[in-house]
C-alpha cells in the first residue's frame, strides 16, 4: 500500500491554507460557504452554545455516511465516541474563553456506527450572528492503522531478540573519542546489570562492572580493533554490585561511519560455566577426566600430527563416529574442506606461540552427512620437560546459535514478505555503489517504482491478494536483472531497483520499458485474471546526484511525474520538473 504519511502530511497541508483563507475571510459569510462547499477536507461547522451543528460541507457528509440534512440533526455528543467526546467538548469550552486550540488526533463514529479517526484542528467564527466552531476534519485512519502495524511489528521484533542467547548490542566510539552503547537487547540487564537506556550516552555503566585488571586489556583490544577496522573479540571479567565475578565473551564487526565514528555490530555472552570447567581441568587431571566425560562440551586431544588420542562421549555425538572410529584418525575426518586449512593454522600458532587460542570457529561435516558450526579452544599438551608433545581442547556445538544469528541478520534486512532486501538494506547496498562509483568513475541508475491500482485490488479482494500481488511482482523484478543488480521492496507497494554500471540512458530506459511490460502481464489471483501497472521513477548517477538518499528521492520525484502523467510508463528525473 502506499506510505500513508505523504498523504497524510499533504491533508493537513492543505487544511492549514483553508484556515487561512477563512481567517482572511472572517467577515464574510458567503466567502466562509463558498470556500466550505470546495474543500476537500470535512468541515463541520457547530454552535459553541449548543453543541448543534449548522452546516456540513460535502467532504464531510461523506467522511459521516450521512446527508446534510441528516447532519443538520445531530450534535457534538452524536459523532465522538465516549471516550474521545471530553477532549471535543474541551476544545469547544476553550474557544468559548477565546483561546487558542490545539488540532487533536481522536475516533469519531460514522452515522453506520463504524469508526475512523481523524485530525481535529479548531477555530471560531460568526455566522448569522451566532457564535461558532469551524472544525477541520483529515481522515488519517490509514496512518493510524500504519503506526499500529509497526507498532506492533517493532513488539514482536523485540520479543524475537528477547529469545537469542547473550546480548546483541551497537558499540559506538565517538569521534571525540568517547564510547557509548546506542543499542542493546534486555540482556544487559543480566550481564552488565544496568539497562538499555542507561548506556546509550555514556560506556561508564559498563566499564563500573568490569574488573579493573582486566579493563585496561579490553579497552585497548577496542582500540585496536578501531585502528585495523578488524574483528573485536575478547574475553574478560565482571563482577555486578553483590554478585559472584562472572566471564564475558564479546564478539563484533567495526563500520567506520562518514562523521568518524566507529560503531561495532555484535553480541556478548556469558562464558563463566565454560571458563570454570576449563579451570577444572587445569586443576586436577583425576578430576578433569571425571568433568570431561559429563560435560556437555567435547573434549579431545591430538598428537602433534592431529591423530586423536582421547575424546569424551560428547565429541563422539558431535561427530556421528565411534570411540573405535575417531581413535587414531586424523582430525580433518570431518572437518568442512573450506575450514581446514583455518583449523591447521589455529593449532600450528599454538604449538609456535605455546599459548592456547580461543574461540576457533570452524564447521564439521557430521557422519549423517549434516553441517554443524563448532567453536573451539585449543591448548598445547607437555611433557615433563615443558616440549609441545600435542594438543587438547574443548569445544561446542553452536549450530543452534549460528542459525538464530543468521535468522536475526536476515530479518534485519529483508522483506519479510517478499524476500527482497529492505529499506535499510538497500541503503547499504547503495551507499557502497555510490563509493564503488566514484572510486573508478562509473554510472549506475536507481529506478523507482509505484505500483498503479494496487490498493484497489488490496481493497477489493483483500490482503491475502495484495500479498499475492506484492510478491508475485517481486519475483518478475528479480527475473528481469542481471545477477549484479540488486531490486528491494521500500515498503508498501514501491519497490527500489540499483542498476549497476550502465553506460547511457538508453540501456536504463530499455530496462525500465521491460520492467513496465513484465508487471503488466496478467496474473490470477483467486480465480480471477488481474492486470496491473507501474510508474518508474528513474535517477542517474552522477549526472542527477551523488548520495544515495537525493537519488531515491529524484528517483521518487520522476515517478511522481508519471503519476500525473496517465501512469504505466517511466521517467528520468528532470531538475525542476
Amino acid at each position: 500500500m502506499n506510505d500513508p504519511s505523504k498523504a497524510y502530511q499533504k491533508l493537513l497541508r492543505e487544511n492549514g491554507l483553508l484556515k487561512q483563507k477563512i481567517r482572511e475571510r472572517s467577515g464574510s459569510e458567503s466567502g466562509h460557504k463558498v470556500l466550505f462547499a470546495n474543500a476537500t477536507e470535512g468541515i463541520l461547522v457547530a454552535e459553541l452554545q449548543t453543541k448543534h451543528f449548522l452546516f456540513a460541507n460535502p467532504a464531510m457528509c461523506r467522511m459521516l455516511g450521512c446527508k446534510e440534512k441528516e447532519v443538520l440533526q445531530l450534535s457534538v455528543e452524536d459523532i465522538h465516541p465516549k471516550a474521545s467526546l471530553k477532549h471535543v467538548l474541551a476544545e469547544f469550552d476553550a474557544l468559548a474563553r477565546g483561546e487558542k486550540t490545539r488540532a487533536i488526533n481522536i475516533p469519531c463514529q460514522r452515522r453506520d456506527g463504524s469508526i475512523f479517526y481523524a485530525n481535529i484542528s479548531n477555530t471560531s467564527l460568526v455566522l448569522g450572528g451566532a457564535k461558532c466552531n469551524a472544525g477541520f476534519f483529515t481522515n488519517v485512519t490509514e496512518h493510524k492503522q500504519a503506526e499500529d502495524a509497526l507498532r506492533e511489528r517493532d513488539i514482536q521484533f523485540t520479543k524475537l531478540l528477547s529469545w537469542v542467547p547473550g546480548m546483541i548490542y551497537q558499540f559506538t566510539k565517538r569521534p571525540d573519542g568517547t564510547y557509548c552503547v546506542p543499542f542493546s537487547t534486555e540482556a544487559i540487564r543480566d550481564l552488565f546489570g544496568c539497562l538499555p537506556q542507561d548506556v546509550r550516552e555514556d560506556f561508564s555503566p559498563i566499564a563500573k562492572v568490569i574488573l579493573p585488571e582486566d579493563l585496561d586489556y579490553v579497552i585497548s583490544s577496542i582500540e585496536r580493533s578501531a585502528t585495523d577496522l578488524t574483528v573485536w573479540t575478547c574475553e574478560y571479567r565482571v563482577q555486578i554490585p553483590g554478585k559472584s565475578v562472572r566471564w564475558i565473551s564479546g564478539h563484533s564487526t567495526p563500520e567506520k561511519l562518514t562523521d568518524g565514528s566507529i560503531t561495532w555490530h555484535g553480541f556478548n555472552t556469558d562464558i563463566t560455566l565454560r571458563k570454570q570447567t576449563e579451570e577444572s581441568i587445569r586443576q586436577s587431571e583425576g578430576r578433569y577426566r571425571t568433568i570431561i566425560e559429563e560435560t556437555a562440551d567435547s573434549y579431545y586431544e591430538v598428537d602433534l600430527a592431529g591423530n586423536f588420542t582421547f575424546m569424551n562421549d560428547t565429541m563422539c555425538r558431535q561427530m556421528g563416529y565411534s570411540r573405535d572410529e575417531l581413535m587414531g584418525a586424523s582430525f580433518r575426518i570431518n572437518v568442512a574442506k573450506e575450514d581446514i586449512g583455518y583449523v591447521y593454522e589455529a593449532f600450528d600458532n599454538i604449538y609456535k606461540t605455546g599459548n592456547p587460542k580461543r574461540d576457533i570457529a570452524y564447521r564439521i561435516v557430521h557422519k549423517d552427512g549434516s553441517i554443524r558450526f563448532i567453536e573451539n579452544s585449543g591448548f598445547p599438551m607437555r611433557n615433563q620437560d615443558g616440549e609441545i608433545i600435542g594438543f587438547r581442547g574443548i569445544g561446542r556445538d553452536v549450530t543452534e546459535r549460528k542459525l538464530n544469528e543468521e535468522k536475526i541478520q536476515y530479518l534485519a534486512t529483508h522483506d519479510f514478505l517478499t524476500g527482497l532486501p529492505n529499506r535499510m538494506m538497500f541503503g547499504h547496498l547503495l551507499h557502497q555503489a555510490v563509493q564503488t562509483a566514484k572510486r573508478y568513475q562509473k554510472q549506475f541508475a536507481v529506478l523507482f517504482i509505484d505500483l498503479d491500482g494496487f490498493k484497489e485490488i488490496n481493497d477489493t479482494m483483500g490482503h491475502e491478494a495484495g500479498d499475492q500481488l506484492l510478491k508475485e511482482i517481486a519475483r518478475r523484478l528479480k527475473n528481469n536483472l542481471r545477477a549484479a543488480d540488486v531490486a528491494a521492496r521500500m515498503g508498501g507497494d514501491e519497490f527500489v531497483i540499483l542498476l549497476e554500471e550502465v553506460t547511457d540512458p538508453g540501456s536504463v530506459a530499455t530496462v525500465a520499458h521491460k520492467m513496465n511490460n513484465s508487471i503488466a502481464q496478467p496474473l490470477t489471483m483467486k480465480g480471477r485474471e488481474r492486470r496491473i501497472t507501474a510508474s518508474i521513477g528513474i535517477s542517474l548517477y552522477p549526472n542527477d546526484a551523488d548520495d544515495g538518499q537525493t537519488l531515491i528521492t529524484h528517483a521518487d520525484k520522476a515517478m511522481y511525474v508519471v503519476k500525473m502523467k496517465g501512469k504505466n510508463n517511466y521517467q528520468f528525473y528532470v531538475e525542476n520538473q
